[in-house]
């Protein structure tokens, strides 16, 4: 794979998952200022939240490198 498809293909596989972590990271309860990068290893953990109807709570860490 050249030089250029792979920076095209990573183009468009990234896309979404920053569009998904924006979205996630903007209705966050607390601002750690940790921005997990594309590529970087993360933990999600997903449990009931009953301050709503069919609520969940996410807590996400990002791996420390």
């Amino acid at each position: 794979m050249t030089e250029i498809s792979l920076a095209w293909l990573l183009s468009k596989v990234a896309a979404p998952v920053v569009g998904a972590t924006r979205q996630v990271l903007g209705r966050s309860l607390h601002d750690t200022d940790v921005w997990p990068e594309y590529g970087r290893q993360i933990l999600t953990l997903s449990t009931c939240y009953h301050a709503v109807e069919d609520g969940r709570l996410l807590v996400i860490a990002v791996k420390r490198e």
